[in-house]
């Protein structure tokens, strides 16, 4: 085979945005009232959608999607990444819902829209996925359905010591039907809450949250993409077979691939190729391969490039070749966002985050997606998780003392309550033999 070089950018990414192309209340700070103990929603059934075609802003927050997901191929060049530009989309959009002032200017401008046309926008584009969402527990890793299924969830977890203003949360709960749930986010019982929503919401392909406990943790936006789908035309494992593949670095591998021949959606302009690889009957999901030229590498793949092969795509016979994928990746987005100009989140001086609480000054202080695909003859099972973490700035520490030991010193080991001695230790040189 060429030295040709294929790498799916998340399946669940591709499909979500191919899917979405067809188609005031009180400000008080609150105490939160619900028990972490209490078992998180999964249930699959939305909120109303608006409809796309009569939503505004719908089209720029799709282009919007596509551009930050190549910005985050950009960000890590040469690295194999499972992302969601949706799950990043949504997540962001939580954090965004109600803001003001830098944050929101930054927001609309990264996302395509803002306020609440921003709201409208992302839960009509959620509504697009209504006819295949499912419980998580109908979705098994192990056996593909008959037909697509997907399941999107969301949930704030806040702290128990958390003062997140109701405004916040109801628009939460409003537009991306998100549950807040309390808990200890500062020990291992914050922990367990957060581990179990990513396990239950991914059907156990991505096994723990990324964020770790802290004092200074306020709350965590979680977003769940759980997808899988039978190809339409399953591939003959008999036409399965080991071959290299040439990687990022011009290294080479040896790789499992799946081949055929038969009629697809196919385009090629100046050396770039991409196929579409329906799901289901209806073939309305697809994973869309792009193939750039030999010696370009993925981070230079444009928006402009996907759309210039897209409006190219004509049914064609394409002798296919086309690795099979178990792939597991684990990214921060913060520096590709801060470099798209989103930076105010993440500060808390000045606070920027005055819209979810004015109890403490506020910041991001991480942004991370993990991302699980498995890809072979039957089909497809991709999971996405998006978590923020939000933190309180800590108090400033004044003018510390310094405890510089570097003369002769005395080390007591003793139990405090009794104050006996139990070790005496003269150091006059504590490199002596």
């Amino acid at each position: 085979m060429n030295g040709s070089r294929w790498r799916i950018v998340s399946a669940m990414a591709a499909v979500s945005l191919a899917v979405a192309g067809c188609s005031s209340a009180n400000n008080s700070d609150i105490t939160p009232t619900v028990d972490a103990t209490e078992e998180a929603s999964t249930s699959p059934t939305p909120t109303s959608s608006p409809s796309p075609a009569e939503t505004d802003g719908v089209g720029r927050v799709v282009t919007s999607t596509r551009t930050l997901g190549l910005d985050v191929i950009t960000a890590f060049p040469g690295e194999t990444l499972v992302t969601s530009p949706a799950s990043t989309v949504i997540a962001l959009s939580m954090l965004g819902t109600g803001a003001d002032g830098t944050a929101e200017e930054q927001l609309a401008s990264l996302l395509g829209a803002g306020g609440e046309e921003r709201d409208v926008a992302v839960k009509a584009l959620m509504g697009t996925l209504d006819a295949y969402r499912v419980d998580p527990a109908d979705i098994d890793p192990e056996q593909l359905p008959d037909e697509p299924k997907l399941h999107l969830a969301n949930q704030a977890v806040l702290s128990d010591r958390a003062q997140i203003k109701d405004s916040y949360l109801a628009r939460l709960k409003e537009w991306y039907n998100a549950d807040a749930v309390v808990t200890d986010l500062s020990g291992p019982e914050g922990k367990q809450v957060l581990d179990q929503w990513i396990r239950e919401n991914t059907a156990g392909l991505i096994k723990e949250s990324a964020i770790d406990p802290s004092e200074d943790l306020r709350m965590v936006l979680q977003n769940a993409v759980l997808f899988a789908a039978p190809w339409q035309h399953p591939f003959e494992s008999s036409g399965s077979y080991e071959d290299d593949f040439t990687t990022g670095d011009g290294s080479s591998v040896t790789a499992e691939f799946m081949s055929d021949l038969r009629s697809v959606d196919y385009a090629e302009v100046d050396g770039w190729q991409m196929i579409d690889l329906p799901y289901g009957t209806e073939g309305a999901l697809v994973a869309r391969y792009v193939l750039p030229p030999q010696g370009v590498g993925l981070e230079k793949v444009t928006a402009e490039d996907i759309a210039t092969l897209e409006a190219k795509l004509t049914p064609t016979d394409v002798s296919i070749l086309i690795p099979k994928l178990d792939l597991t990746s684990s990214v921060s987005l913060k520096d590709p966002l801060v470099k798209e100009g989103l930076t105010s989140v993440f500060e808390a001086d000045p606070p920027a985050l005055e819209y979810i609480s004015e109890a403490e000054d506020l910041y991001v202080s991480m942004i991370i997606q993990q991302g699980r695909v498995r890809l072979d003859e039957e089909g497809t099972v991709a999971a996405a998780t998006t978590e923020i973490a939000i933190e309180a700035l800590s108090a400033p520490l004044g003018d510390p003392k310094y405890f510089t030991a570097d003369r002769p010193h005395l080390v007591i080991l003793l139990d405090k309550e009794v104050g006996w001695d139990l070790f005496q230790i003269a150091v006059n040189n504590p490199v002596a033999q």
